[in-house]
């Protein structure tokens, strides 16, 4: 006669533990890949408060502009006796002061143009992420 041993108790406290452990981990790691997702998509964007920020510095400096030079992808002026630029530069937009230095002031942008009005400029903006933003911004001849 054999003897066939079975075991019938079913999951004990320590493989219940385990189970629920890896249960658990492997949840936070799905969240974490998601959230970083949804920051890697939002980082496309021009937030409103960049927007924002970058149209009011805009609008200070071209206020004080003693004579102007608009280009499509490039606007140029004189303020307090230095030559302000801010033109394209990849996908960004930079000033500079007397042609040296390198400060970013928008980003993440697909296109832009600046358009000659009376009496200032235009910018239109279209972001990486689809959005359009423009302003208008006047200075005094």
């Amino acid at each position: 006669m054999s003897a066939s041993i079975s075991n019938n108790h079913g999951f004990t406290l320590l493989e219940t533990l385990v189970s629920f452990i890896l249960f658990v981990m492997i949840l936070q790691g799905l969240y974490l890949t998601l959230s970083s997702l949804h920051q890697i998509d939002t980082r496309l964007a021009v937030l409103p408060f960049e927007w924002s920020l970058f149209h009011q510095t805009l609008t200070n400096e071209v206020l004080q502009a003693e004579s102007m030079n608009i280009s499509p992808n490039k606007i140029e002026f004189i303020m307090d006796g230095q030559l302000v630029t801010y033109e394209k530069y990849g996908l960004n937009i930079r000033r500079k002061l007397n042609h040296k230095g390198h400060e970013i002031m928008l980003q993440r942008l697909e296109s832009f143009t600046f358009q000659e009005i009376e009496n200032g400029v235009t910018l239109t903006v279209h972001s990486q992420s689809g959005e359009f933003y423009s302003g208008n911004f006047y200075y005094v001849k």
